[in-house]
């Protein structure tokens, strides 16, 4: 009877355990997915103000990165800066 109730114990044991872990790897994944949207997210933003840079005319040029969620515009120097396509002088 006490053998029963031992291995009993032990296999409720190892069952919250192995929901723990994957209860951690569920949030570990979580966080990474959200990681990588976020990620996604700026590229994309980037790869418009690069796409909207070259467009408009150098002299009255504005970069604009425009999402669901940033809308912002800068100077033809600080989107340069912000592309990383600084001049050296």
């Amino acid at each position: 009877m006490e053998q029963q109730r031992r291995a009993s114990e032990d296999t409720l044991k190892r069952q919250e355990e192995s929901v723990q872990k994957q209860e951690q790897i569920r949030q570990q994944t979580i966080a990474k997915e959200m990681q990588m949207r976020e990620h996604e997210r700026k590229n994309r933003i980037k790869e418009e103000a690069e796409v909207k840079a070259k467009v408009m005319k150098p002299s009255t040029a504005s970069c604009i990165a425009s999402s669901k969620y940033i809308r912002v515009s800068f100077k033809t120097n600080d989107c340069n800066k912000l592309l990383g396509r600084e001049r050296k002088s």
